[in-house]
């Protein structure tokens, strides 16, 4: 967020962030969410991802689009074109569980 408090990507604009999801090194975040499942269900399988990326692909592609003119990103880095952001998954995990309760 900028100074004026709205929505800004721009890194020289950015005063704050406008959520924190964020995980600390070494640390956790509980997350929980429901599930409606069709009558009669005996087990779900849920699979979760803790993935990774640097920044939002759009937010990257303004970013690079708005280097200033003296900026020669070609000459100077090698970068000719706008690059794919790679998502990494940096865990995986998957769960049989059976269902109750019903």
């Amino acid at each position: 967020m900028g100074s004026d408090m709205h929505f800004a990507i721009d890194p020289w604009v950015v005063t704050a962030f406008s959520s924190h999801e964020t995980i600390p090194p070494k640390g956790y975040k509980d997350a929980w969410f429901g599930l409606q499942l069709p009558k009669g269900s005996k087990q779900i399988t849920v699979e979760a991802k803790l993935r990774y990326r640097q920044a939002d692909q759009k937010v990257a592609e303004a970013l690079l689009k708005a280097v200033p003119k003296d900026i020669d990103l070609a000459r100077d880095y090698g970068v000719t074109r706008i690059p794919t952001l790679p998502v990494v998954d940096m865990t995986t995990g998957r769960q049989v569980l059976k269902v109750t309760g019903r």
